[in-house]
């Protein structure tokens, strides 16, 4: 019998001896925890800590679920290292306070886990569709192992949080900013978090949905707690969110994430779910390797036992805005928070000679050569474009682009760097 790639569980509450008898029974369904974890490995827990809220609110991982994932991982000699980082990051007080409030510093208590209060990162270049660098936290980085767990909750700007989405936490906070103000329209965001997936997918061994209660209405923060009494355990985070979805009535074709996962043929063996997403959508998908079969996703997915709860049936399920005025003021306080926050590469256009080593280099097209009222040629930045790489910075050999740093900039972004 070929071993399941996700497992779904009830579970009847957050009880220890519950949600860790639910955890394992789903890992041992999926192969054992000896298949993604060795005792040699350095494994990082990603768990969804966006602040210091008490479990009982639903914004976050709620620790027993930790407890139940990390407990057999400790248990074969690996180490383990809790990671999320947010606003809270710049402070230890703060976070000292995000770990307490959220039940976490008693797991660290009772067990082997860390807490990780290193929030300096490593930037990594990467040939992305969204983005051609990446910032990375180190701790991340030297993992050999990523267990991601996150919290089902709606969001008002993506939809879901997803298992996908949860991976935003391994982005310095400050860095986490300039992204939502970089990409202030879904297409590109979710992009994004793709790239980030893909740089990261072969650390990722496991994805945990903590969904025994979920979050319904106006989340990721505001919304409203919802008894879904259920845990999701997948390996391919895609599905995983896939699973979130149909569990909560979550209409797959209006999910952005899942729209441009199915465009960059992360689901290549669901025909049926791939041509929904177009004939919804109206979407062109190139270059699309769909191999053809009767294979089901939504079919399959609700011949699992236990898939849907009761609590599902009139999930509050978040309308994600994307009307043209609201994206338009996106755009807007992007570029004003672009302007005060974000280190922007600028070019002293009376020294430029228009050598063209920048416009060559440019990933996204976004510098070409001009003339001036002299008839002199020089380099001009369209900041729509943009992505922040600095590529031409270190490529000018003449030191005419510099890597402007505003007062806000300053301010958050400069403490985080080495």
């Amino acid at each position: 019998m070929e071993t399941p790639s996700i497992s779904v569980k009830y579970v009847e509450d957050y009880a220890i001896d519950n949600v860790r008898s639910s955890v394992l029974s789903a890992i041992n369904e999926l192969g054992g925890i000896k298949k993604f974890v060795k005792p040699s490995d350095r494994v990082v827990i990603k768990a969804n800590l966006c602040g210091a809220y008490s479990p009982d609110k639903a914004i976050t991982t709620h620790p027993n679920v930790i407890r139940a994932v990390v407990e057999p991982i400790l248990k074969i000699g690996a180490k383990c290292t809790l990671v999320d980082s947010s606003i809270v990051s710049y402070n230890d007080n703060k976070i000292d306070k995000v770990y307490e409030v959220t039940g976490m510093f008693d797991l660290a208590l009772s067990t082997n886990i860390k807490l990780n209060k290193n929030f300096n990162f490593k930037t990594i270049n990467f040939d992305g569709k969204q983005t051609k660098s990446l910032n990375i936290l180190s701790v991340i980085e030297d993992a050999t192992v990523i267990i991601n767990v996150s919290k089902l909750k709606t969001s008002i700007y993506t939809g879901i949080t997803g298992c996908v989405e949860n991976l935003m936490g391994c982005v310095p906070y400050p860095h986490q900013k300039q992204i939502k103000s970089l990409y202030p329209d879904l297409n590109r965001y979710t992009n994004y978090l793709i790239d980030l997936e893909e740089y990261l997918h072969n650390k990722i061994r496991l994805n945990l949905v903590d969904a025994i209660v979920g979050m319904e209405g106006e989340g990721p923060i505001n919304g409203t707690p919802r008894i879904l009494n259920r845990i999701i355990l997948g390996i391919d985070p895609y599905l995983t969110d896939l699973m979130s979805l149909s569990l909560i009535g979550y209409p797959i074709v209006k999910m952005p994430l899942i729209v441009a996962s199915a465009k960059r043929n992360k689901f290549p063996f669901y025909t049926n779910l791939i041509e929904d997403i177009k004939t919804a959508t109206n979407e062109k998908f190139e270059n699309m390797n769909i191999v053809q079969t009767n294979y089901n996703i939504i079919e399959k997915f609700s011949k699992l036992s236990e898939v849907v709860a009761p609590a599902t049936k009139d999930f509050n399920i978040v309308k994600v805005n994307s009307d043209t005025k609201t994206n338009s003021m996106n755009k807007i306080s992007s570029k004003i928070y672009n302007s005060t926050h974000n280190c922007i590469p600028k070019i002293n256009k009376s020294h430029c000679r228009g050598c063209s080593i920048c416009y060559n280099i440019c990933p996204t097209h976004a510098i070409t050569i001009q003339r001036d009222e002299k008839d002199e040629l020089y380099a001009n930045i369209d900041y729509s474009k943009c992505i922040y790489c600095y590529k031409c910075v270190q490529a000018c050999c003449y030191n005419v682009i510099t890597a402007h740093q505003p007062f806000g900039y300053k301010k958050i972004y400069k403490k985080q760097e080495k």
